[in-house]
């Protein structure tokens, strides 16, 4: 959970609509020095007190929002553990008064929470999770999704196999949780009335289990020739390489939750996962397509400067 605290000075909505309203109209580039553009008031600057300096800042120089990447910023580790995230976010808004949540992760952890920050009017920004249920402005009007939807991923999936491999035999394994059932009812969709007979096992695993190598060697025996792999990346790691190490070889379609490189196909070995079958909304930095060009070279110069130690494999850098 990240968040920032709050300024009582400058009240929430309006400040965010300026913010975005100025970024719509002066693109990216004002956004990124808006927001790193925050110094120490010229000598003879008259600053106001409880306001800040940024000369970048498009209605003036002085606003009330304090740096937002400062000292201010608030982290705690829920662990993906709901009740932690309950615990986590109340602290946040009841005794760390924060403007907002930004980025809590995954879709149990946020349903836990999503209720109560509405009910706390304190926006919930840019979950990561692609669950459906965060485009609901009528009835959530603080939360925002940010992810691709889950559904719709898993339908184009779906789509794909109708049209390559009309008489595939489907083995699902998914996560049992909002998640995993999220992903599971797009590609049922998908599939339509041929859900019932071209998905001939499906199964699914806890978070707390240590692994899914028994799922696996089940899904293998149900004869299935066409893998939809519904895991995070510790899981998905496992399946991709007892697959392999079962000799089981289907058409494997793995959700977008766990294609990164670093994190996923280098554990369950490189080897193991030729010809797996996914989607792609993150540019990959392994991908010797997306190393080159400006985006790439202010891409690894920011990281350099700001993130030394990251790790530069990391898609979600």
């Amino acid at each position: 959970l990240i968040a920032k605290a709050r300024a009582p000075e400058r009240g929430f909505p309006n400040f965010v609509f300026d913010v975005f309203t100025m970024y719509a109209e002066n693109g990216p580039d004002y956004l990124y020095s808006f927001l790193t553009g925050y110094e120490d008031a010229p000598e003879g600057y008259n600053l106001q007190p409880g306001t800040y300096y940024n000369p970048h800042f498009i209605a003036g120089t002085a606003l009330s929002m304090p740096e937002p990447f400062s000292d201010g910023m608030i982290s705690y580790d829920d662990g993906y553990s709901p009740p932690r995230t309950v615990e986590m976010a109340r602290r946040l808004v009841e005794q760390d008064r924060v403007l907002l949540v930004f980025q809590t992760l995954g879709t149990p952890p946020n349903t836990a929470i999503h209720k109560y920050m509405n009910d706390k009017k304190v926006p919930h920004l840019f979950v990561a999770t692609g669950a459906t249920k965060w485009g609901d402005p009528k009835n959530f009007p603080w939360t925002m999704g940010w992810q691709p939807n889950y559904q719709s991923e898993a339908k184009i999936y779906a789509a794909h196999i109708l049209e390559t491999k009309p008489n595939a035999k489907i083995a699902v394994l998914y996560q049992n949780d909002d998640y995993g059932k999220d992903y599971l009812k797009g590609f049922e969709d998908g599939l339509g009335d041929k859900a019932k007979t071209m998905i001939v096992s499906k199964l699914s695993y806890e978070v707390t289990d240590p692994t899914v190598d028994s799922q696996i060697v089940s899904l293998k025996a149900s004869g299935a020739d066409t893998f939809f792999n519904i895991t995070t990346p510790k899981f998905a790691a496992q399946a991709i390489k007892k697959s392999a190490e079962i000799g089981w070889k289907p058409t494997h379609y793995l959700n977008s939750v766990s294609n990164a490189v670093g994190a996923v196909m280098t554990p369950a070995g490189l080897e193991n996962g030729v010809g797996l079958i996914t989607a792609g909304y993150i540019k990959d930095p392994t991908d010797p397509q997306f190393q080159k060009g400006k985006e790439w070279d202010d891409y690894t110069a920011w990281l350099k400067k700001y993130y030394a130690s990251a790790d530069i494999k990391d898609s979600f850098n």
